[in-house]
């Protein structure tokens, strides 16, 4: 799909996934829940680039399309994002409604009404997943933190390994395993799957 690196985009869904189901634990809300969310909380992105790609392509000059920003990028050109898009898209596809409300939340968590705790983790968990799956590291990592979100969840930058090693807190505390232990077996499904349609 033009602009869009199919497998860089479900390796960071799937790893929003597995870390929003270790974060839910930690805040003690519904894991499978969470786990749902963040695999679909990107999805409109596909809808909106099959029904309008030229507008995806200029957005995509601007924004990446993993980008935490990228949703109010859209909203500023478009009138709506991906997540109103992958809302309305899980409502047309009888999901439940807290994983409906929890996609369209994502991007802006601590804006709902009524607020949306599996949105939060998942904003959460995505933050981490980009870092993984787009190689942030040094001054990046902490300044892109978003601690209101987990002030919001009562979880301490503890869970994050990598701020931990760059000073940013004590070591040690309840941090997080390392995405690729969490998301174990993935990168094969895919490659498998490419093999086997090869």
């Amino acid at each position: 799909m033009t602009g869009l690196d199919s497998r860089q985009f479900w390796r960071y869904s799937f790893a929003t996934a597995c870390v929003a189901r270790w974060l839910a634990g930690r805040a003690r809300q519904d894991g499978e829940l969470a786990f749902m969310v963040g695999l679909l909380h990107g999805i409109g992105q596909f809808a909106m680039r099959s029904s309008m790609p030229q507008h995806m392509k200029r957005i995509d000059e601007s924004a990446h399309p993993l980008q935490a920003q990228r949703a109010l990028v859209e909203r500023e050109t478009l009138g709506f994002d991906h997540a109103e898009v992958g809302e309305q898209l899980a409502r047309q596809w009888r999901f439940p409604e807290d994983i409906a409300r929890g996609v369209g939340n994502t991007p802006r968590p601590l804006a709902a009404q009524p607020p949306s705790t599996v949105a939060a983790v998942v904003h959460l968990a995505a933050w981490r997943a980009r870092v993984e799956v787009l190689g942030a590291t040094g001054e990046e990592l902490p300044a892109s933190y978003p601690s209101a979100v987990a002030a919001s969840l009562a979880v301490d930058k503890a869970w994050v390994r990598d701020l931990a090693a760059m000073g940013e807190m004590p070591d040690g505390g309840d941090a997080m395993p390392a995405i690729a232990e969490l998301t174990a077996g993935f990168d094969e499904m895919i490659v498998g799957d490419r093999a086997a349609h090869g």
